[in-house]
């Protein structure tokens, strides 16, 4: 269970890198992920998002300081539940045109990898 706890500390820190880059340059954040240009209005779209990770990063971090881990268990359930519904929002972006490029592979990766640590680290709280 130390091997999740890390990695959720790890991806904290991506998260808040990732939020940190669509605040303030939601652009560069998209051009990774797509060819062509966004105009500024749906960018601050994106700038949205950045805040919703920060939000996320907090709770993360809060729920990994708790001396149990009832509240851990609930914000990883609701981000393996995000994992699966990336999954389709990756697959559906491909499939309205996005293109297979590292950065959409390396982000499919980890979040398969991430959803993987959230269900293992689940069934273990629960078997406690």
């Amino acid at each position: 269970m130390k091997f999740a706890r890390i990695v959720f500390y790890i991806e904290a820190v991506g998260n808040f890198s990732a939020a940190c880059l669509l605040f303030f340059a939601p652009g560069t954040f998209v051009s990774q992920f797509v060819n062509e240009s966004v105009p500024p209005l749906p960018l601050e779209l994106f700038r949205w998002y950045g805040v919703l990770l920060y939000s996320f990063v907090y709770m993360m971090l809060r729920a990994l300081a708790q001396p149990n881990d009832n509240a851990l268990a609930i914000v990883v359930e609701g981000l393996l539940l995000a994992d699966l519904l990336q999954l389709v929002g990756v697959l559906l972006l491909v499939a309205h045109g996005g293109n297979w490029n590292l950065m959409l592979i390396g982000f499919t990766a980890a979040t398969v990898f991430l959803a993987g640590v959230r269900g293992y680290w689940l069934l273990g709280h629960q078997r406690r």
